[in-house]
């Protein structure tokens, strides 16, 4: 499924290790993998760097399967994900317009708003099937197939921590924005600062291991995250990218990590 024809995909041509806009063509002309538009060059795929990320994505690809599988599961006890999406929307403020979801999995973060007064797009790297019911590409967040200034919101929940090249990232979410547009931003930290810190660093390490048990394959020496963030750490490099608007600690639950909520403009 395609976004709609204001929003046509771009087709990109690689410089130096990035993309840059050539060309713009209907959405049917955008190459068709496992019945959805996939603009993920496999150029990219074999450039340095990206090999490690490509074995990381199928580790997740992997234990987002065996999620989808056993929704009873120990691992999904964890998970908190719809109470905390609805808690994310409602700190973002999200009302109307374009909203693209980064790393979007299923979509569900679209069932936080009327749809009728919001247009939300979804990219995600991992194939999501024929059976998407929402605008979705396969495409990379490092090379977002959207025109400049097009989109009100882009939203990031926990993806930031499997992206290859943050740097590159940013640069799209800055150019997609429209003047005055926002970006919403959630991720797990993990400082380790008292006793409820440590709980949930060691219930989030625990989680890890009983998920290595069911996912292990010939990829397992790829790191689970590209990059792990105590709060500090993230707001100081999102505030060198972005002026902060506004941040929330988050604690889903007793046992789950910490979530950063943050929105914020480019500079």
């Amino acid at each position: 499924m395609c976004p709609e024809s204001s929003l046509e995909p771009i087709v990109r041509e690689e410089k130096d290790g990035f993309f840059v806009d050539t060309d713009l063509r209907c959405a049917s002309c955008v190459p068709i993998r496992e019945g959805v538009p996939d603009i993920v060059s496999e150029r990219l795929m074999t450039a340095e760097g990206w090999d490690l990320w490509q074995r990381h994505l199928e580790g997740f690809q992997a234990r987002r399967m065996a999620r989808a599988d056993a929704p009873d599961s120990i691992v999904n006890q964890f998970d908190k994900a719809d109470t905390m999406q609805q808690r994310f929307a409602a700190f973002a403020g999200i009302k109307h317009g374009k909203l693209l979801d980064v790393g979007c999995g299923p979509g569900k973060f679209r069932r936080c708003f009327p749809a009728d007064q919001m247009t939300y797009f979804g990219i995600d790297p991992i194939p999501l099937g024929e059976s998407v019911e929402f605008p979705y590409m396969r495409a990379l967040a490092e090379h977002m197939p959207f025109k400049k200034d097009s989109l009100d919101h882009v939203a990031a929940l926990a993806a930031l921590d499997h992206c290859q090249n943050r740097e590159a990232f940013f640069r799209e979410v800055a150019r997609v924005l429209k003047p005055g547009g926002e970006f919403h931003l959630l991720q797990s930290v993990h400082d380790v600062r008292g006793p409820l810190s440590l709980l949930k660093w060691m219930a989030h390490e625990a989680k890890d291991k009983i998920e290595d048990r069911t996912t292990k394959s010939e990829h397992s020496d790829a790191p689970k995250h590209m990059n792990e963030y105590g709060r500090s750490d993230l707001l100081a490099l999102m505030g060198e990218h972005f002026e902060i608007v506004r941040d929330e600690l988050y604690s889903p639950s007793l046992l789950n990590p910490y979530r950063l909520f943050i929105t914020m403009r480019p500079r």
